[in-house]
């Protein structure tokens, strides 16, 4: 009896410790205050062409798109779609608790590199390692850069 306990608690013990990977850090996001955005600093680096790009989103919607390959700065406001989907990817997000930093381990060349700053807390990860709660908040703030003429 003692032997099978003992065997049951062995095989339970990886699998009790093998929580989802963004669970295992200490970085959260906070929670959108009703429909108020927090400030919001999103950066893209890396690819074939060595993009550079730094986007602002302010509580006001403001939004400042700063490309540092060409050297441009482009300044617009959210639209009421784009401010709908980032804050509903920002409740999603602060639903994870988040590592500095996520790396694919595999050997892969051009990969982009995401940094997402928040409230002074900020995880960045490559596009093949973005943790599955960040996955609609880094598409939200790609498609608000893309929309400003950004490359990411």
């Amino acid at each position: 009896m003692r032997r099978t306990l003992l065997t049951v608690a062995l095989l339970l013990l990886p699998v009790s410790g093998c929580a989802d990977p963004e669970q295992q850090g200490s970085i959260r996001f906070p929670e959108p205050n009703g429909g108020q955005l927090p400030g919001i600093a999103f950066t893209c680096r890396g690819g074939v062409g060595g993009v550079n790009e730094r986007l602002q989103v302010e509580p006001t919607g403001v939004t400042v798109l700063t490309n540092g390959v060409p050297g441009t700065t482009t300044r617009d406001k959210l639209s009421a779609d784009e401010r709908s989907a980032l804050l509903a990817a920002l409740r999603t997000a602060a639903t994870g608790r988040y590592r500095e930093r996520y790396e694919y381990d595999g050997q892969v060349t051009d990969l982009f590199e995401f940094s997402v700053e928040i409230a002074g807390n900020r995880v960045t990860a490559d596009n093949l390692s973005i943790p599955e709660r960040m996955n609609e908040l880094v598409r939200s703030l790609q498609a608000v850069a893309r929309g400003m003429g950004g490359p990411c």
